[in-house]
């Protein structure tokens, strides 16, 4: 008889433990699509506060120069020098000197003056100017980081205010020229 109990009590309990580990699952399969529910949503709402602030953001030229000055090459700027659409670049100047701002590593940047350099005698006169460039000063970084949330989106309305497409970087560099 006590066999017969022990037995029963036996199945009752692996048919709960069974039965706990249904619903357990379910359970698990309806937090993970919650998860995946609230995911999905933040990104949305994400992307439609990122979209409102890049409506909102517009700079002139002035503007431009002086988030450069202040962001990126870390000394004032007055005036664009030259664009360069393939290196998605603009040389800039200022009273303190020259500096390249790119979206493009300082590395590829240095790799295409030099080869710019060698084309002839009308390339070498032409890289002349350019020289500075490839041993700059200093070379500074700046990126969204503490503080630079709208850093890509304010970083590519600049680019567009002079005249560089280079989208909206999460880096730009400054070469300063010496």
């Amino acid at each position: 008889m006590i066999d017969l109990w022990a037995a029963l009590l036996f199945l009752v309990v692996v048919f709960l433990a069974a039965l706990l580990a249904v619903y357990n699952y379910r359970q698990a399969r309806e937090i993970r699509s919650l998860r995946e529910l609230v995911g999905r949503a933040i990104v949305m709402q994400e992307r439609v506060r990122r979209e409102a602030r890049a409506r909102e953001i517009a700079f002139d030229r002035e503007d431009a120069l002086a988030w450069l000055s202040q962001t990126v090459a870390g000394m004032p700027l007055n005036e664009v020098v030259q664009v360069y659409p393939d290196l998605r670049a603009v040389e800039v100047a200022g009273p303190q000197g020259r500096a390249l701002i790119t979206a493009t590593p300082p590395e590829i940047v240095r790799r295409a003056f030099k080869a710019r350099k060698a084309r002839g005698a009308a390339g070498r006169l032409a890289a002349f100017a350019r020289s500075p460039f490839l041993t700059p000063g200093k070379v500074q970084e700046a990126g969204q980081g503490e503080g630079m949330e709208w850093f890509d989106l304010e970083a590519a309305a600049v680019g567009a205010a002079l005249g560089v497409a280079w989208g909206e970087p999460a880096k730009l560099w400054a070469l300063v020229a010496k």
